[in-house]
């Protein structure tokens, strides 16, 4: 069986006045001393293992491909790089007793992880991957085009998926065709000079705050995909095929 991640190297009672390593002198550095390297700053996936993945001590089942397993729990540290250490901290003793097998020693799925991360912290909406292949694929352009762009963003954050179906897409455009109406009466009000109310105020502010959110985070990821085009392009590389283009990919592998 494949243990977990090691730990860093710990460095034991070596003796008295044994050091470790690169630990400064007592009296700071004489002179003409040589300074000892500085330890590398820890990675954000370094500090998932350290909180979360090496404390677990899971192990995968005989016969995991030792290279294949390494990376599965990288993906996986990498996933959870938003969440603080105390949120790391937390989710390590709710997932203590989840492990897989008679003896409960193997590692969870990943679904396991994600779903009780999502309880200890969700993860930003404009993080979730499946939401930044959506907007950075020609979907993004066509939902600024027609309007969507808050009603998407919300279908996303309500199903955790994007409006893929023909139903899904109708719900979607009528959802902001009322919004839109909505977003017009209360400009007419304002012209007219007619008192419009508190609450139609409050939900306008909403939207349009939404909306200038989610403008950003196209722009952002549209702005990433083109710089890539650009220096793939000076590379000599073929483009990538855009995600939502490949009539070839399902669904569940455009937005996995």
């Amino acid at each position: 069986m494949m243990a977990a991640p090691e730990t860093r190297q710990q460095y034991g009672d070596q003796g008295k006045g044994a050091e470790r390593p690169g630990a400064r002198q007592p009296g700071g550095l004489g002179q003409g001393a040589e300074q000892g390297p500085q330890q590398p700053e820890e990675s954000n996936r370094d500090r998932v293992r350290r909180l979360l993945l090496v404390p677990l001590g899971f192990r995968f089942r005989r016969g995991t491909d030792a290279t294949e397993a390494r990376r599965s729990l990288d993906a996986l540290a990498d996933e959870l790089g938003y969440m603080s250490d105390a949120s790391l901290s937390a989710l390590r003793g709710m997932l203590a007793s989840k492990g897989e097998g008679s003896a409960r020693c193997f590692w969870p799925e990943p679904a396991t992880f994600r779903g009780f991360a999502e309880i200890v912290q969700p993860r930003p909406l404009e993080e979730v991957p499946a939401l930044v292949r959506w907007f950075r694929s020609v979907e993004g352009p066509r939902a600024v085009e027609a309007g969507t762009l808050v009603e998407t963003f919300l279908w996303f954050e309500k199903k955790k998926a994007p409006p893929l179906t023909p139903q899904a897409r109708a719900m979607v455009t009528q959802r902001a065709q009322q919004n839109h109406r909505r977003l017009e009466v209360i400009s007419d009000r304002r012209a007219r000079e007619v008192r419009n109310d508190a609450q139609d105020l409050e939900w306008e502010r909403w939207y349009r705050s939404t909306l200038a959110r989610v403008e950003a985070l196209v722009a952002r990821v549209q702005r990433e995909k083109q710089g890539q085009a650009v220096e793939q392009d000076r590379q000599g590389q073929a483009p990538q095929t855009d995600p939502a283009q490949d009539t070839t990919r399902t669904a569940e592998e455009i937005t996995r």
